[in-house]
């Protein structure tokens, strides 16, 4: 038994060499004494206690304020498109789109789950924003660079809709924070991981181009320029940019329409009008800022020096050293260009462009006004943001009932409803799944998410717009197509399927009600052309004007039977 509980002379020199080399990595501190391992982890836990908060809350909220409506357009639109895989879309590049396909591709075609997509997407943002803040301070400072964009709604209520623009809320700064990397290292791999992620903010609007135009001209302004200019960084980072959006180049110079057309629809604008438009917006993102600029100064009145007390070094020695310069330039660049770019372009502006511009405003006011961020000052964040997100989960039932009861475009719309209904209409009549969709483009798109078939849509019956549709799939599918009865446009279409076997029927007095109240009631025109036909669709068409003015219809080959219709 002694033996067996004797420790080897080697034994206890090792325990005491571990113990030693614990002890020296103690550091004394004024909080007490830290493991710096805990201490990276002290930073994270909170961080995940934060991004955990975000995505629960907000969720609610968005949950509770569209009760009443459908999906916005523009997120029907994604996951439409992304259903069917392409370099590119008529209106915009595809890596939103992508998303969404992948998205879905986990999760069940359902409100709460393109909501829940939503508010994860701009959380990722916000890790973004944390994973550059770590390149410039450190503890409740790092933490406090994300808090406080709680503060203005870019984060979340402005970023409920899924499109093209919410996707810069996670793609922007996960680039910005490639570039820094690349641009202070000069290494391989943070090169090559900024140009793919320049790539995916380009490939989701080409408003992206306004963030790759600051990250150059941060890159030139800054004193370490020539040096990174000299290195291989910039030009792996081209190259793998070439790379990864060549496919899109390649498939925007066959298509005869595409996001360059329909982006030059956008520009035909007065100069004066386009500057207004600009101030307007300017003058609204400034009032979006109102909270978090009030909270700011009530803390530094309130709490004073010890809680966001200034450092001796003025804005113009912080402005001198590098890292500091290329942040400002990053933080303030993008705005400006994006002003510059609506001026000079004739770009009618609006305030959902203005979403990934100022996410890193909190981290440089941080370090120009050197906030210590002690632990008042962070309650009293922490209280502010409580504040928001309690208010917001208290109104926004109420606010959704007076949306239903007022905006009878959106909330009231029962589109979902028509979706089913044309779905079970299509079944009775068909006996095989609903594939192609086509009509009013609320009700389409609304019909390719919510129908159990998932169809494709096809857009403005244009080949051009829609190149998933062909005479083929047309003959061997058939098509529904839906109508509001007071679209002319859409009802004009229908005229081109007479010659075809159809069942035409009306729907009358269709609403939707929320909390007891009964919404607008809407009227429809449904036209079933039904499978086993031949379809003759142009083998050209020109689809570059405004998205309801220009249409390319179908023509009708030779048929058998008749047209049917029911009332």
């Amino acid at each position: 038994m002694t033996r067996l509980l004797r420790i080897p002379q080697a034994g206890v020199s090792s325990i005491v060499d571990l113990i030693g080399r614990l002890r020296s990595q103690i550091q004394p501190s004024p909080q007490g004494l830290q493991v710096p391992w805990f201490a990276d982890h002290n930073e994270t836990l909170p961080l995940v206690l934060v991004v955990a908060l975000h995505v629960c809350v907000w969720w609610a909220v968005a949950l509770l304020l569209h009760a009443p409506s459908d999906i916005h357009n523009d997120m029907a639109e994604a996951f439409s498109w992304g259903r069917e895989l392409q370099w590119g879309y008529y209106k915009h590049p595809p890596f939103w789109a992508w998303i969404a396909r992948a998205w879905f591709s986990i999760f069940p075609a359902t409100d709460w789950a393109f909501y829940l997509l939503s508010v994860v997407n701009s959380a990722v943002g916000l890790i973004g924003v944390w994973a550059i803040a770590g390149r410039y301070v450190t503890g409740a400072r790092r933490l406090a660079a994300v808090v406080l964009l709680e503060l203005v709604p870019f984060y979340h209520l402005l970023a409920f809709t899924y499109n093209a623009n919410s996707i810069a809320l996670s793609v922007w700064p996960w680039t910005i924070y490639a570039f820094i990397v690349s641009f202070e290292t000069r290494r391989l791999v943070p090169a090559a991981s900024f140009g793919a992620l320049a790539a995916a903010a380009m490939l989701s609007k080409y408003f992206g181009g306004v963030l790759l135009v600051s990250c150059l001209g941060a890159a030139i302004a800054s004193p370490l320029a020539r040096a990174y200019f000299r290195s291989a960084a910039p030009y792996v980072t081209i190259l793998v940019f070439g790379a990864c959006v060549a496919p899109h180049v390649a498939w925007l110079l066959e298509v005869s329409s595409g996001p360059i057309d329909y982006l030059s629809t956008k520009t035909e604008y007065s100069f004066l009008f386009v500057a207004g438009k600009a101030a307007t917006v300017v003058a609204g993102i400034i009032l979006q800022h109102g909270f978090l600029v009030v909270v700011l100064v009530a803390l530094r009145r309130t709490l004073g020096e010890p809680a966001w007390g200034l450092a001796s070094a003025s804005p113009r020695a912080l402005i001198g050293r590098p890292k500091i310069r290329l942040l400002a330039a990053l933080a303030v660049a993008p705005v400006l260009v994006t002003v510059l770019v609506s001026l000079l372009g004739n770009v009618r502006l609006s305030t959902k462009f203005a979403l990934p511009l100022f996410s890193l405003m909190p981290l440089v006011w941080i370090i120009f006004d050197r906030a210590k961020c002690g632990f008042r000052s962070m309650c009293a964040v922490g209280l502010s943001i409580g504040l928001v997100m309690g208010g917001a989960l208290l109104v926004a039932l109420p606010a959704a009932d007076l949306k239903f009861k007022h905006n009878h475009r959106h909330f009231a719309e029962p589109r979902a409803i028509v979706a089913r209904q044309l779905t079970e209409l299509w079944h009775a009549q068909m006996a095989s799944p609903l594939r192609i969709v086509a009509g009013t483009e609320s009700y389409a798109l609304a019909t390719t998410f919510y129908s159990d078939d998932h169809p494709s849509h096809f857009i403005d019956f244009s080949t051009t717009r829609a190149p998933w549709i062909d005479n083929a799939r047309l003959s061997r599918d058939g098509l529904a197509i839906i109508c509001v009865s007071d679209d002319k446009a859409c009802l004009d279409e229908t005229d081109r399927f007479k010659s075809l076997r159809t069942t035409r029927v009306t729907w009358s007095n269709v609403f939707k009600s929320f909390l007891g109240s009964r919404g607008k009631a809407f009227s429809f025109v449904v036209v079933l052309v039904h499978p086993g036909q031949i379809f003759h669709a142009p083998a050209i068409d020109c689809c570059t004007g405004p998205l309801r003015g220009e249409r390319n219809g179908l023509g009708a080959g030779n048929s058998s039977g008749t047209a049917g219709e029911a009332t």
